[in-house]
Protein backbone atom coordinates (compact mmCIF):
# COMPACT_ATOMS: atom_id res chain seq x y z
CA UNK A 1 0.00 0.00 0.00
CA UNK A 2 1.45 3.67 -0.79
CA UNK A 3 1.28 6.23 1.64
CA UNK A 4 -0.61 4.27 4.17
CA UNK A 5 -3.70 4.14 1.58
CA UNK A 6 -4.22 -0.21 2.68
CA UNK A 7 -5.07 1.03 6.74
CA UNK A 8 -8.47 1.75 6.73
CA UNK A 9 -8.23 4.28 8.93
CA UNK A 10 -6.33 6.49 6.93
CA UNK A 11 -9.29 7.36 4.55
CA UNK A 12 -11.43 8.71 7.26
CA UNK A 13 -8.53 10.17 8.51
CA UNK A 14 -7.99 12.35 5.30
CA UNK A 15 -11.71 12.99 5.55
CA UNK A 16 -11.65 14.20 9.30
CA UNK A 17 -8.47 16.15 9.49
CA UNK A 18 -7.52 19.44 10.55
CA UNK A 19 -6.02 22.07 9.08
CA UNK A 20 -2.72 23.37 11.11
CA UNK A 21 -0.39 26.24 10.53
CA UNK A 22 3.43 26.32 11.07
CA UNK A 23 4.31 29.94 10.21
CA UNK A 24 2.82 30.53 7.34
CA UNK A 25 2.15 27.21 5.85
CA UNK A 26 -1.05 25.68 6.58
CA UNK A 27 -1.14 21.97 6.32
CA UNK A 28 -3.63 19.24 6.69
CA UNK A 29 -3.19 16.49 9.90
CA UNK A 30 -5.02 13.62 11.21
CA UNK A 31 -7.63 14.48 14.19
CA UNK A 32 -6.28 12.70 16.88
CA UNK A 33 -8.53 9.69 17.12
CA UNK A 34 -8.16 9.09 13.22
CA UNK A 35 -4.06 9.41 14.04
CA UNK A 36 -4.24 6.70 17.36
CA UNK A 37 -6.04 4.01 14.66
CA UNK A 38 -3.61 4.32 11.80
CA UNK A 39 -0.59 4.40 14.93
CA UNK A 40 -2.62 1.30 15.92
CA UNK A 41 -3.10 -0.48 13.12
CA UNK A 42 0.13 0.01 11.57
CA UNK A 43 1.77 -1.45 14.77
CA UNK A 44 -0.25 -4.51 14.18
CA UNK A 45 0.47 -5.07 10.35
CA UNK A 46 4.43 -4.38 11.46
CA UNK A 47 5.35 -4.38 15.35
CA UNK A 48 3.58 -7.55 15.82
CA UNK A 49 5.95 -10.06 14.08
CA UNK A 50 9.16 -8.75 15.25
CA UNK A 51 10.54 -7.59 18.73
CA UNK A 52 7.98 -5.01 20.07
CA UNK A 53 10.78 -2.86 22.31
CA UNK A 54 12.02 -1.74 18.68
CA UNK A 55 8.70 -0.81 16.71
CA UNK A 56 8.11 2.85 15.59
CA UNK A 57 4.68 3.12 15.82
CA UNK A 58 4.34 1.64 19.70
CA UNK A 59 7.13 4.46 20.64
CA UNK A 60 5.26 6.94 18.66
CA UNK A 61 1.83 6.24 20.81
CA UNK A 62 3.57 5.98 23.78
CA UNK A 63 5.08 9.40 23.74
CA UNK A 64 1.61 10.57 22.46
CA UNK A 65 -0.26 9.00 25.20
CA UNK A 66 2.79 10.64 27.61
CA UNK A 67 2.42 14.25 26.39
CA UNK A 68 -0.90 14.59 25.10
CA UNK A 69 -3.48 16.12 27.43
CA UNK A 70 -6.41 15.39 25.66
CA UNK A 71 -5.70 12.08 24.77
CA UNK A 72 -8.17 10.47 26.96
CA UNK A 73 -10.77 12.42 26.29
CA UNK A 74 -10.67 12.23 22.68
CA UNK A 75 -10.18 9.13 22.63
CA UNK A 76 -13.53 8.78 24.66
CA UNK A 77 -15.47 10.94 22.77
CA UNK A 78 -14.72 9.94 19.26
CA UNK A 79 -17.18 8.17 17.26
CA UNK A 80 -18.26 4.88 18.15
CA UNK A 81 -16.53 2.70 15.11
CA UNK A 82 -12.83 4.59 15.74
CA UNK A 83 -13.27 4.35 19.51
CA UNK A 84 -14.31 0.45 19.27
CA UNK A 85 -11.07 -0.14 17.59
CA UNK A 86 -8.93 1.88 19.45
CA UNK A 87 -10.30 0.52 22.97
CA UNK A 88 -9.74 -3.04 21.39
CA UNK A 89 -6.35 -2.03 21.20
CA UNK A 90 -5.32 -0.85 23.99
CA UNK A 91 -6.73 -3.16 25.82
CA UNK A 92 -4.14 -5.59 24.61
CA UNK A 93 -1.80 -3.17 25.86
CA UNK A 94 -3.07 -4.18 29.38
CA UNK A 95 -2.94 -7.82 29.50
CA UNK A 96 0.11 -8.22 28.38
CA UNK A 97 3.75 -7.21 30.38
CA UNK A 98 6.27 -6.94 27.32
CA UNK A 99 3.82 -3.56 26.39
CA UNK A 100 4.99 -2.17 29.71
CA UNK A 101 8.32 -3.35 29.12
CA UNK A 102 8.45 -2.21 25.57
CA UNK A 103 6.75 1.35 26.64
CA UNK A 104 9.67 1.85 29.46
CA UNK A 105 12.38 2.32 26.95
CA UNK A 106 10.17 4.74 25.28
CA UNK A 107 9.30 7.20 28.29
CA UNK A 108 12.02 9.52 27.83
CA UNK A 109 13.39 10.34 30.64
CA UNK A 110 16.91 9.30 32.93
CA UNK A 111 15.40 8.80 36.33
CA UNK A 112 13.76 5.26 36.61
CA UNK A 113 11.37 6.55 39.40
CA UNK A 114 10.21 9.09 37.16
CA UNK A 115 9.86 6.74 34.16
CA UNK A 116 7.94 4.52 36.41
CA UNK A 117 5.83 7.44 37.58
CA UNK A 118 5.18 8.24 33.63
CA UNK A 119 4.55 4.35 32.49
CA UNK A 120 1.90 4.32 35.75
CA UNK A 121 0.18 7.52 34.69
CA UNK A 122 0.28 6.24 31.01
CA UNK A 123 -1.44 2.96 32.10
CA UNK A 124 -3.67 4.87 34.54
CA UNK A 125 -4.94 6.41 31.33
CA UNK A 126 -5.30 3.53 29.43
CA UNK A 127 -7.55 1.79 32.32
CA UNK A 128 -9.69 4.50 32.30
CA UNK A 129 -10.30 4.33 28.84
CA UNK A 130 -10.65 0.83 28.35
CA UNK A 131 -13.06 0.89 31.84
CA UNK A 132 -15.39 4.17 30.66
CA UNK A 133 -16.02 3.07 27.12
CA UNK A 134 -17.12 -0.49 28.30
CA UNK A 135 -19.52 1.32 30.42
CA UNK A 136 -20.82 3.73 28.13
CA UNK A 137 -21.48 1.19 25.66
Amino acid sequence: AVLGYGNPWFKKGLEKSVTATLDDLKIKIFSLEYFVASKLKAFNDRGITGDIRFSQDLEDLTELMDGCTVFEQTVLNSEENVKAFIVAELSKFLSASEYREAMYGFVGYDDPKTKEARLDRIFAILNRICTLSSVRN
